[in-house]
This record gives structure tokens, sequence and C-alpha cells, in this order.
């Protein structure tokens, strides 16, 4: 840990995962000096997500394509008699970043911005007056203070008054024996699977390897166990490693994203897409708004972008709680989109609901 003479940054940054490392990139692009803490000793592990995100999403981070590991063109949808009941297409439809890589390569322009990063260090208290306490005693204040403590949400559940909802994810990585279709991936829906969310087959390495998890609200690694069998049987699995796991949030987004002198961004306000899960295109609308709003000393910048968002979240979690309360009835719903050709954007699932109601 650094003595409390290095905290010399005029915005305080808690956390180092893609939100934190986004904002603090921008802000050091307007100018400002940042502190990021990061409780971690090392950027990116253990790997958080899947990672699976629209092409529109990446092209926000300005990244480029060097941390991609997959490109799909299409989603399976899999029901639990293991029949696919709809299949959606896109030139591409979204792509596979690798967390780890995205979030060194973050770090690394942060570093070379100029701003600091502090590894191990642990925020154990935040407050609307922009002060930090960090474990251990150090103490600092900061013009602004940005949340960003991703889904364990220490510091932001009370400073945001979120309540979020969540279940819990199970994620491994797998060796195949036989290369698979490397250009789809596939989740597999119904209680036999999941309750309340879905598991899910991503390949990655040329069809070579998968990442192979499990979302549900019981018996997670039960339902994995249950997957890898089924998948053993179907190309064999030569090995398994890189197991993890963790919380998924399914909202509603925080009423207000920013509070006093703290504002919050990703995990930290619940803005997390509730039906396919992942907070990467929310952070992805949210963080340049977010800069300029404190560059600005303007926080209704931030507050009139996070509300455009929210009102596409709040549709898609409304739709998702009536999709998972009657499931078979949600499914013959995706099934006759699918059969009246509707375009579905990967991030917007309330185009979806748009689509049926439109005539012709």
């Amino acid at each position: 840990m650094r003595g409390l003479s290095q905290y010399s940054g005029q915005i305080g940054i808690v956390g180092g995962g893609p939100a934190g490392l986004l904002v603090a990139r921008e802000l050091l692009r307007l100018g400002l000096n940042v502190d990021v803490f990061e409780a971690s000793k090392q950027v990116g592990r253990p790997p958080h997500c899947t990672g699976i995100v629209s092409v529109k999403t990446l092209e926000r981070f300005s990244v480029g394509s060097s941390c991609v590991e997959a490109v799909y063109r299409e989603a399976v949808f899999v029901d639990d008699r293991l029949r696919v009941f709809a299949r959606v297409r896109g030139s591409p439809l979204a792509v596979k970043l690798y967390r780890p890589c995205l979030e060194e390569l973050l770090a690394g322009q942060v570093r070379e911005l100029g701003g600091q990063l502090f590894l191990g260090a642990r925020v154990v208290h935040v407050d609307s007056q922009g002060r930090v306490l960090v474990e251990g005693g150090q103490v600092n204040t900061y013009s602004c203070i940005v949340v960003a403590d991703g889904a364990t949400r220490n510091i932001s559940k009370k400073l945001f008054k979120s309540r979020c909802s969540w279940l819990t994810g199970v994620e491994v990585r797998v060796e195949l024996q036989k290369r698979v279709r490397c250009d789809a991936f596939y989740t597999f829906h119904g209680p036999r699977f999941s309750r309340g969310f879905f598991a899910w087959f991503a390949p990655v390495e040329d069809g070579r390897k998968a990442v192979i998890g499990v979302g549900s609200r019981d018996a997670v690694v039960e339902r994995l166990n249950l997957i890898l069998k089924l998948f053993d049987k179907l190309v064999g699995i030569s090995s398994v490693y890189e197991r993890r796991s963790g919380i998924i949030l399914g909202g509603p987004p925080a009423p207000k994203p920013v509070i006093g002198k703290a504002y919050g961004i990703g995990d930290a306000l619940c803005t997390s897409k509730p039906f396919t899960g992942g907070g990467l295109y929310a952070i992805s609308v949210l963080y340049r708004p977010l800069a300029l709003a404190i560059r600005l000393e303007k926080p209704r910048v931030y507050e009139e972008a996070y509300k455009a968002l929210t009102r596409e979240l709040k549709l898609q979690h409304f739709y998702t709680k009536i999709a998972r309360n009657t499931w078979p009835l949600a499914k013959k719903v995706l099934e006759l989109a699918l059969r009246r050709k509707c375009h579905i954007d990967f991030d917007r699932h309330s185009s979806l609901v748009s689509c049926l109601f439109k005539e012709g």
C-alpha cells in the first residue's frame, strides 16, 4: 500500500474493472488527474464474466479488437428437451471479449495517460462529500468520487440505494476433443438447466475450446455438471479449467446515479441487462457522459444520459420478469417473433416486443 501522500488525483475512482478504468481513461483525456483504487492485487483477475457483447458496445469502448477471442454470427436457443426453438442471426451478432485482456489493456492506457492505479487497495467507505477511506486507515478527499465497485456492491449498495435482483453463476473453460462450430453460441432454457436464468456454451479458439456456464437461483454446481456431461457425450471434454463463480445481477437500475459528489457506474447502479445478463453495454453508453459531467461540473449531463438508458433497462426488466414467470408462453412469443423475421438488437431486447406489434 502506498502512503497517503501518493493519493494526489483530483478524482477518486473506486474499482479497477472496465467501468472504473474507462471512466479514468476518459477523465485523463479531458485533462483531469485520477487515482484508481482496486481491491485485487492484479488487474483483470480473477476473470469476472463471459464477456459477450454487441459490436456496437465494443466500438464504444475504443479498444480495437485485440481482446476479441470469438466472433458470433448466431445465437441458438435450446429448450430443456434439447430442441432448438429459436435462432437469432447477425453479421456479426456479437463478439466475445477476454476480460483479463480487456482490463489489462485499459489499465495500460490509464497508466500511459498519467493515471495512478493502486492495486491491493480496498476501499471500505465512501461518502457523498468525496471522502474515501481505504482499508488500513488512509483517508483522502476528492472533488468527485466515481464508484464502480462491481457486483458485490459493498460501497454502492447503501450509497445509491439500489435494490438489485441477483442469482449465482458458475463458469468453466474446457478443452474439447472434437472441434465445434465456432461462429455460434448456445443458451439452454427451462427448469432442467436453470431457474431464473439459463445455461450457456460459447466456443472460443476456433471451436477447440469453450466457455460453459450456468446462472440459477439454486443448485448451480449440479446444473453445471449436468451440462458438462451433456457436452462430454456430444463432443468430448478433454479437460476442465479456470473454474469460477460469482453474482449475476438482474436490475432494476438504481433510482439516482449521482449522490452529492459521488457518481455511480456499472454494477454499482445495477445496470445489467436482465434477460441475457452482463453490464458492459450500459458501461459503454455511460462512461463518456459521466466523465464529461465531471469535467463540466454539471451532474445533469450524466443524469440525462442515465435516464435515457434506464428507460430501456426498465422495459427489459419488466419483460424479463414476465418471461421468467411464464416461460412456456414466452418461448412461443420468441418463436413467433423470429418467424416474422424481427430484427433483435443484442443490447436493446425491447426491440423484440416492438416488432411483435408492428403491422405487416
